[in-house]
């Protein structure tokens, strides 16, 4: 096992105490975004599969997104050409259009659950985060002359690249706030699942997400 790029997990006590703590609330998108390496480098790098963070407390609701570059736009190298631009520039658009999350609250009274008016983030970034890894590629060459064999091995060192779309979006705290809904498997067919997980003062927990159960119950 590879362990020169693990990333740090927190214990689920610290979570909490992080949690409680309002002005120190963004070290945990730092831990899951930013420290976590691109899954690419790890052979985890799935493509098809999206990752989903929620996490609350009393006066906010952060989520952050990691979406395999592949799955969104098609390739994942930097964009060399203005179609390639475009291109980039069309799905940051539609990760930034508030829209693409439905907000749900139940009814304390008849326990039915209703969607709630269009919201903005208070605060939101998407950016596409490219990664290069050099591996190393073996040719053997074989020479024979009937009276000898040589194996010759080459190593040349080649470069891959692996791309991720990371996106962020902070909401001021939503009351009653029981399930949320994504449009994202609409734009991107690409995205097959997404691994979502939320985390709260009070609880942790994690679902699976498809196109036909695109919704994810706090």
């Amino acid at each position: 096992m590879n362990s020169t790029c693990m990333a740090f997990v927190p214990h689920a006590q610290q979570i909490k105490e992080i949690l409680m703590t309002n002005r120190l609330f963004i070290i945990i998108l730092s831990i899951l975004i930013t420290m976590a390496p691109i899954q690419g480098a790890q052979n985890v790098h799935t493509h098809g599969t999206g990752q989903w963070h929620i996490m609350s407390t009393e006066d906010r609701l952060v989520m952050t997104m990691k979406l395999p570059a592949m799955s969104i736009i098609g390739f994942e190298h930097k964009a060399s050409t203005n179609k390639e631009k475009e291109i980039i520039d069309a799905a940051k658009k539609i990760l930034q259009d508030p829209s693409l999350f439905t907000f749900y609250s139940t009814s304390r009274i008849t326990k039915k659950s209703n969607p709630i008016p269009l919201i903005t983030p208070s605060n939101q970034s998407v950016s596409m985060v490219v990664e290069s890894a050099k591996t190393e590629a073996k040719d053997d060459a074989h020479d024979d002359d009937h009276h000898h064999h040589d194996d010759h091995d080459d190593h040349d060192a080649h470069n891959e690249t692996h791309a991720e779309f990371h996106a962020t979006f902070e909401y001021k705290k939503i009351d009653r706030i029981s399930s949320i809904s994504t449009t994202l498997f609409d734009h991107f067919n690409g995205i097959e699942k997404i691994e979502a997980s939320i985390i709260t003062d009070q609880k942790q927990s994690s679902a699976i997400l498809t196109k036909d159960n695109p919704r994810i119950r706090l």
